[in-house]
């Protein structure tokens, strides 16, 4: 089965084109540019790298959250428009465990940090068991709750995601260690390993049903709703 897999949780826009056995064309690109400029531009680039035919696309792939708002209703709405008038198969992933398959069979402790705003970050927590990721749930944690934390255990755990990035000072001095640039971001390759194996797990999404995680309100709708409280 051939996948069209898309990511826009992030700064970063990732496609690709993959079965479940292979990458056949993936494109990456961080640019100060918003996913609605560029996300359907990425898409015709990575059909025409991998040498496919939209007619031969069988389903597409989505990170559901957490992560930017606006970029995850971007890449949503994208893939539910696709999977409607093309009659693909539709498949979402949480971007945080889509994280920790970069790491894939990886030996150590890993975690996947994303920007939250005001030093907060979304994480998610897990280790592989040989092909398997054992993983908790995502939550928000103060970064520096969480790295005091990892110093008070004396864990080193790897870490990846725009999150580390962003915290990578304070991750080291807490004794973690923080992902080499090719492997910290989401990637539509590790995305469309996650998704294949979750299609081979559960089947496809429902396109109505299939809703964006944001794990916690938007900061507007926080204080829309302080505001109808004072009134």
């Amino acid at each position: 089965m051939i996948w069209l897999v898309l990511d826009a949780s992030g700064n970063a826009s990732t496609v690709a084109v993959a079965t479940e056995t292979q990458v056949i064309a993936e494109l990456t690109v961080r640019r100060r540019r918003t996913h609605s400029e560029q996300l359907v531009r990425h898409i015709d680039t990575v059909l025409q790298l991998a040498g496919t035919a939209m007619d031969t696309i069988e389903g597409v792939a989505v990170t559901t959250g957490p992560g930017s708002f606006t970029g995850l209703r971007i890449g949503l709405a994208t893939a539910k428009a696709l999977a409607f008038a093309r009659g693909w198969k539709l498949v979402g992933v949480d971007t945080l465990r889509a994280l920790l398959y970069n790491y894939a069979n990886a030996a150590v402790p890993l975690a996947a940090l994303l920007d939250a705003q005001k030093r907060n970050v979304y994480l998610l927590e897990g280790t592989w068991q040989g092909e398997t990721l054992i993983a908790g749930e995502p939550q928000v944690v103060a970064i520096d709750t969480w790295c005091a934390a990892q110093r008070a255990a004396g864990t080193t755990p790897l870490c990846v995601g725009e999150g580390a990035e962003l915290y990578a000072e304070e991750i080291r001095a807490a004794g973690g260690l923080v992902a080499p640039v090719a492997q910290r971001s989401v990637r539509a390759a590790a995305v469309a390993q996650y998704a294949a194996a979750e299609w081979a797990r559960r089947g496809e999404d429902d396109i109505i049903g299939l809703l964006p995680n944001y794990i916690r309100r938007s900061e507007a709708e926080v204080l829309w709703e302080a505001r109808q409280c004072k009134k």
